[in-house]
């Protein structure tokens, strides 16, 4: 019996009434959040490339599947379809996945989704001694995470200033001393986006010189690559520029704290496995010893600096910038003078409202 022709984009179909289709799963997979491992294949929206299938979920999988007469019908070469995951609070994935010749179906193929960052704020106080002891705010109080393993054996680090740029294969951390220089006074407002800054005396700074921007517990680094002549105001105000551009504007009159970068020592930790831009949390082979700067160095790219843990503010306030990728976070948070705090916390129920933290002597 003879069909009806039906054309779809750049394909012609026939159309027969009286053929019984069945459709078939071409590829299933469980959906898995990538820090604690929980399935959250219920909450995934799933597309393809290809125009003529369909997703199906169940608790744990998802599944590309469609009619076999017309959706990789000829399954004696190999097929590619991409798809793409949405989850709310996850990262978007789009992966490839291949169908080989001959393959026995469903192919399997197992999907993980990335936690998107979120901001962990709260307040730090200390129990006074005396008669009647109080509660005050602790403004030296730092927030670090303890080095329990992964399964892989390779440790968390939490960072004071998230990645500015996903990090590519081969990137390392290592210890480096820096030594306080006089601190330059910026005079021209600078935008985010830019790569220098005008201030009213470079007072011997030198290219390779670190410029922190922001108060000492929430700033970020810049280093200089060169210095020049101000083309319109008179000396000592001069052009510093840096090797990669502001995350944030620069407000005239800003303190702008310098440093000299010194040697290298103890030993350069490997990061493992996939961070992306944003993120506070590395995982690494070994991690680097405390002190100086974190230099994070990658061939072909200028060094990136960062500092570990993160510290209080004058009014015992800390803020966690890009908590992601740890699916239980152990929280060790101290001060001198005061018994040290260690909490584990569900990573997914962090970021609704503040964490604050009462210390003992």
């Amino acid at each position: 019996m003879s069909g009806t022709q039906v054309t779809i984009g750049t394909r012609r179909f026939e159309v027969v009434p009286d053929i019984t289709g069945r459709d078939r799963v071409f590829v299933a997979g469980a959906v898995t959040d990538d820090a604690d491992g929980r399935s959250i294949a219920r909450s995934v929206a799933l597309t393809s490339s290809e125009p003529m299938a369909f997703a199906a979920r169940s608790d744990s999988e998802i599944a590309v599947a469609g009619n076999p007469n017309v959706l990789f019908a000829d399954r004696t070469v190999a097929h590619s379809v991409t798809v793409t995951l949405e989850a709310p609070g996850y990262r978007l994935l789009q992966q490839s996945v291949v169908l080989p010749a001959f393959a026995a179906l469903p192919v399997r193929q197992d999907f993980a989704l990335r936690r998107l960052p979120v901001t962990i704020t709260g307040r730090i106080f200390g129990r006074t001694v005396g008669p009647t002891p109080s509660f005050e705010p602790l403004p030296d109080a730092t927030v670090a995470l303890s080095p329990v393993p992964a399964d892989g054996g390779e440790l968390p680090l939490l960072l004071r200033q998230p990645l500015r740029a996903d990090p590519g294969a081969g990137a390392t951390l290592r210890r480096r001393a820096v030594a306080a220089q006089p601190a330059l006074t910026v005079i021209e407002d600078a935008a985010a986006g830019q790569n220098s800054v005008v201030v009213a005396d470079p007072l011997g700074s030198a290219p390779g010189d670190l410029l922190r921007i922001g108060a000492a517990h929430r700033g970020v680094y810049a280093e200089i690559r060169d210095i020049a002549a101000h083309p319109d105001r008179p000396a000592p105000a001069a052009l510093v520029r840096m090797t990669e551009a502001l995350v944030a504007p620069v407000r005239a009159d800003a303190t702008l704290d310098r440093f000299t970068p010194g040697g290298f020592s103890g030993p350069t930790g490997n990061l493992v496995g996939t961070a992306f831009a944003g993120e506070a949390v590395v995982w690494l082979d070994t991690l680097p010893a405390s002190g100086g700067v974190l230099v994070l160095r990658e061939a072909g790219l200028p060094d990136r600096y960062h500092d570990a843990h993160v510290p209080t503010g004058p009014g015992g306030d800390y803020r966690i910038d890009g908590l992601a990728r740890i699916g239980t976070p152990v929280f060790e948070v101290s001060a001198p003078g005061f018994t040290t705090a260690t909490n584990p916390y569900n990573a997914a129920r962090l970021g609704a409202g503040p964490l604050d933290w009462y210390l003992v002597p």
